[in-house]
Parts: C-alpha cells; structure tokens; sequence
C-alpha cells in the first residue's frame, strides 16, 4: 500500500491515484509487458551506476527529481514532461527480496489525451534517454536531419498556416512562418537536444542538434511524437482535418 499519497508536480499536489500505467491504456497490456522488460534493464543500470550518477543523468535531460516515495522500496521518483498535458514519472525501486526494479506511471488524464502508441513512444524515449547518458559519456555537437514521410508528412502539408501556429503554440513550441509552403518550428524536447521541424516545399523535416550525440531511435521516436502532437492539436482546432491513422486517435 502507498506510505504517501501525494506528490508536488509544479504547484499542484497529484495523488498516487491519479496515477495510471500502460496497461489502462486501450490494447496496452501487450505493450506494458514488453516495456517491462526494458524497464527491468534500466532499473538494473540504476542500481549499477547508483543515485548520484542517476540523478545527474536526469539534471542533464531536464527532469525534475520528486520527493515522493510511495512504498517502502521506493528510492527514487523521476518526472518526464516535454509536452503539455504529458506527464511520466519513472519510479525506482529496491528491496532485498526482489531487487531493483522500476515503473512509469503517467497522468490519469492523459488517457484521454494522447493514443497508446504515443504513451509507449513517451515511455521509450525516456527509458532511452536515461540509458544512454548513464552509458555514454562523450560530450560533442551533433546534427542529424531525418525526414517525415507518408500520412503524417501530407496532413502536416496541407495544415493551414493559423491552424499550425495556434497547434504550435498550444504545445508551447516557437514557430517562424514564411509562407504556408516554407516554415519551422521549435521544440527543445530536454536541455541537451533543440529540434526544428521544418517545411520547405513538399519535404518535411526534423533537424536535432544536441550537446551529444544521440540514439537514432530516440530522434526517430521524437520526430514522430512531435509531429504527432502537431497533428492532434490541430484536429482539436478544426476536426476535418484527417488522423495519421485510426489507431492514433485522439
């Protein structure tokens, strides 16, 4: 049972029961248990590197330590919140009897914010993140441009220009609008990583650079959930604007 029942998130106080994991996301039990496998790694990696390294680890991405320990075995609560409305907490665990152990939990009502896919995609980038900086110590610029095909690059095309810029500000991104045919916005998803999500012409691109160089599948990850929260922003604004795919509704 929980040894407490709030935790500070901002100005806010959020009960452990506003709290919910994968597995009350629709179809995400499946994909709760295969990131558990993952998570069983990172908690592993936790216990190996120990607290120190941990919470520095998390100072470099921007994430915000917590003063909430909910069990007995909790040793350590992370918070992940690139976007608006989005809110992780990676929790970290360890007893004797079952060694070191950890899980996400994400804010109840992100259930009726962002689809599945993209509360796996959220989780992955931060289980990602921290692997890699607890692993990986080369600090040096890098630029990596990757561009954004199919569905989702010709629904972004065919966004009306005040329809992208209130999206845009909505996720609290900064946008430079030349033309409806040539724009960027800006997203700084953790203190070390800018990206730039650009237009020009028919091409779609997203441009990082980081203070490290960084994991292809986390850019990749990236790339795609910000393009995506660009797209559910806007179908908020205006709801005949098509979805990439029924499957990442809302």
């Amino acid at each position: 049972m929980p040894r407490e029942n709030t935790c500070k998130v901002g100005a806010k106080g959020l009960s452990y029961f506003d709290l919910v994991t994968l597995k009350e996301f629709k179809g995400g039990f499946g994909w709760h248990q295969r990131i558990k496998h993952d998570l069983k790694e990172l908690a592993s990696l936790f216990l190996l590197k120990g607290i120190t390294k941990v919470v520095s680890a998390a100072g470099k991405l921007g994430l915000e330590v917590l003063n909430w320990r909910p069990y007995e075995s909790a040793k350590l609560a992370i918070k992940f919140s690139p976007l608006p409305n989005v809110v992780l907490i990676l929790l970290f665990t360890y007893n004797e009897e079952f060694g070191a152990n950890a899980n996400i939990f994400l804010e109840r009502r992100m259930l009726g914010y962002i689809p599945t896919e993209e509360a796996v995609g959220l989780e992955e980038v931060l289980i990602d993140a921290l692997s890699f900086l607890l692993t990986h110590e080369e600090e040096r610029s890098a630029v990596e441009t990757l561009p954004i095909e199919g569905k989702r690059r010709a629904i972004l095309l065919m966004l009306p220009e005040q329809i992208l810029k209130e999206s845009v500000i909505r996720l609290k991104g900064g946008i430079s609008l030349s033309s409806r045919e040539r724009w960027e916005t800006i997203f700084q998803p953790f203190p070390i990583l800018r990206m730039v999500i650009k237009r020009d012409g028919g091409s779609v691109t997203v441009t990082f650079t980081s203070h490290t160089p960084l994991p292809d599948t986390l850019l990749r990850n990236l790339a795609w959930l910000y393009c995506n929260a660009i797209l559910r922003e806007a179908r908020r604004i205006d709801n005949t604007i098509p979805p990439i795919s029924n499957n990442l509704l809302p």
